[in-house]
């Protein structure tokens, strides 16, 4: 089956594709660290986004400036106990 989706990467400058890739590295890479610590017993639970890096990445980079993101509650709370977790993995280590 032949895919409907016409994409031309040759209109991305090589800073925009860069910019793109080091996005999508970040959270990657912490998810890697996260489970690395998961399978050690450091922490509890992980639920991962491996692969899912380029979906949050390519909607919040091709927002306008007037456009903005509203998380759900549970994200909140996700992304505060996150924050806490790094903080004491940095000072773990």
């Amino acid at each position: 089956m032949k895919s409907n989706i016409k994409y031309n990467k040759t209109k991305l400058s090589p800073e925009t594709k860069i910019a793109l890739y080091r996005a999508m590295l970040k959270p990657r890479l912490i998810e890697e660290k996260m489970l690395i610590l998961l399978r050690q017993g450091r922490i509890s639970k992980w639920f991962s986004g491996i692969g899912q890096e380029a979906i949050s990445v390519g909607v919040t980079m091709s927002m306008q400036p007037e456009e903005y993101i509203l998380p759900m509650v549970l994200l909140k709370v996700v992304i505060a106990l996150f924050t806490l977790v790094l903080r004491s993995i940095i000072l773990l280590e």
